[in-house]
């Protein structure tokens, strides 16, 4: 028998509660009635998918009664033991309630990914038409091409990171004006040097004084919950000094990596630990990058770069090297802009390494270093780029570092925080 006293209960404690007011994302997500897909927002825990949530919903409040919304959280303990259909008839319970007032009812599901069968439930929402659908989840098999196969196609996707460092700004109440002052400019890299550390995690960035404990439970949180329960893994060690190695390196190879364990006598598997990988990239927690190629297959069987989705879970991991958490901003700027699929290094024929290729028309190749006063760094940065460009074509070239600015060569040299602006 359905449990009506808890469906009254869920329904009466959203009603009565004030939907948090939120800080903006530079996310545009709407609820269009004419669409009858599933809007899907994806990405890593804490990111702020349901402050999105909240921030939509408060926006239909303003021409809508809030009868006409409903949210469920699915890590919430009662709502999580229920099944498909108890979820299903809770909504239908909730819309017959209110049925004296006619239109649509907007459905905010969050973490979706914690109840079993849950495209069952989400088909069933999408063809009737009086309900218009958003879901939030964790892993990013949301985004791949099974939930278009499992929602029949009846979906759009959109992923969310932790704040960039616009929106990082947005949350330290600075407003950045056209003209930008020099006392702007030294506040702006101030801010920028808490960014590059500590990352963009809303809780982060508004809850300073406790920002490494916020990042060291997001972090074993993935790892205990999202990885070694969810795909039933159990050597938690190598898993933690596997996400190490990762922060520390630059080019990774996970048979340097396997040798590596057996000789500290750790007992694991190549197959293990593709595995471990897989499950990190899945849950967003990194994001994997390999070298050029004109046959994607090819690039694939390269050697990958590993980032991290936010730069506090690198500094967490145990990443100490600014020049490497720089590298990651840049990362995560250019993974919101084109997405991964555009995002590839460059090694040239003499065996110069460029940081970032970017698929696009024309190509941009991009270096970062922190600092071109080393003359031999200066000459090492821009000839990458330049045997690179020579080889591939017509390029945008950008030289990336800490505070220089300027031309050579015909390569621009941007400071770090110019360029997580753009």
């Amino acid at each position: 028998m359905p449990d009506i006293s808890l469906y009254k209960r869920k329904i009466a404690d959203y009603l009565e509660e004030k939907i948090p007011e939120t800080i903006r994302r530079d996310i545009t997500v709407s609820m269009n009635e004419k669409l009858r897909r599933a809007i899907t927002i994806v990405g890593p825990r804490r990111s702020g998918k349901t402050y999105v949530m909240f921030k939509i919903i408060n926006d239909l409040l303003k021409s809508l009664p809030k009868e006409k919304t409903l949210y469920l959280n699915f890590e919430d303990i009662d709502i999580s033991r229920l099944s498909v259909k108890d979820i299903k008839d809770l909504i239908y319970y909730m819309f017959t309630t209110y049925e004296d007032q006619p239109g649509q009812l907007y459905l905010f599901l969050d973490e979706i990914q914690e109840i079993t069968d849950w495209e069952i439930l989400i088909r069933n929402l999408i063809d009737d038409t009086r309900f218009n659908v958003m879901i939030t989840g964790s892993s990013s098999k949301l985004l791949s091409q099974e939930i278009s196969t499992r929602l029949r196609g009846r979906t759009l996707s959109y992923i969310l990171t932790p704040l960039s460092f616009p929106e990082f700004l947005r949350f330290k109440d600075f407003n950045m004006s056209k003209l930008v002052s020099t006392d702007q400019v030294s506040r702006i890299q101030n801010l920028l040097l808490e960014y590059i550390e500590y990352g963009g995690y809303p809780e982060v960035a508004l809850f300073g004084s406790e920002r490494i404990r916020i990042l060291n439970e997001i972090l074993n949180l993935a790892i205990e919950r999202d990885i070694l329960e969810r795909y039933g893994f159990r050597n938690s060690h190598i898993l933690k000094l596997l996400i190490l190695n990762i922060s520390i390196s630059s080019i990774f190879s996970i048979n340097k990596f396997y040798r590596y364990a057996k000789n500290q006598s750790y007992e694991v598997s190549k197959d293990t630990l593709y595995s471990y990988i897989s499950a990190l990239e899945d849950n967003n927690i990194i994001y994997s990058m390999h070298n050029f190629n004109t046959s994607p297959i090819k690039s694939k069987k390269t050697l990958a770069k590993y980032y991290f989705v936010d730069n506090g879970l690198l500094r967490v991991s145990g990443n100490t090297d600014i020049s490497k958490r720089m590298e990651n901003a840049v990362y995560m700027n250019l993974f919101r802009t084109y997405g991964k699929e555009k995002i590839s290094y460059y090694i040239t024929k003499n065996g110069k390494e460029v940081d970032f290729l970017i698929n696009n028309s024309p190509i941009r190749l991009i270096n970062v270093a922190f600092s071109l006063e080393n003359p031999a760094t200066r000459e090492r940065e821009i000839k990458g780029l330049l045997e690179a460009s020579s080889e591939i074509g017509e390029c945008e070239l950008e030289l990336v570092t800490m505070n220089e600015e300027g031309l050579d060569h015909n390569i621009s040299i941007v400071p770090l925080w110019e360029f997580l602006m753009g």
